[in-house]
């Protein structure tokens, strides 16, 4: 994971947190400032409620990467509408 955002990040994307989940499968080499623990922000907001916010049908939700038939990363936007 850490090459890929080293990797985003020479080309313009800088992420600012990468939340992971602690299966306690292995030593997690967490960068400082970065990196979260799922379990322990859960637990710092306990059974506080968050309000969803409204989004048009439209909006983009994430972006599906496949290399298809070609060998070349295509990038394919999906929106949050059915």
């Amino acid at each position: 994971m850490d090459d890929a955002l080293a990797l985003a990040e020479k080309k313009g994307t800088k992420v600012q947190s990468v939340i992971i989940y602690d299966r306690k499968l292995d030593t997690i080499n967490k960068v400082e400032g970065r990196d979260l623990i799922y379990q322990k922000e859960v637990e710092a907001v306990g059974n506080a409620m968050v309000t969803c916010s409204e989004q048009k049908s439209d909006d983009p939700l994430y972006i599906l990467y496949t290399s298809g038939t070609t060998g070349k990363p295509k990038g394919i936007l999906r929106d949050t509408g059915p």
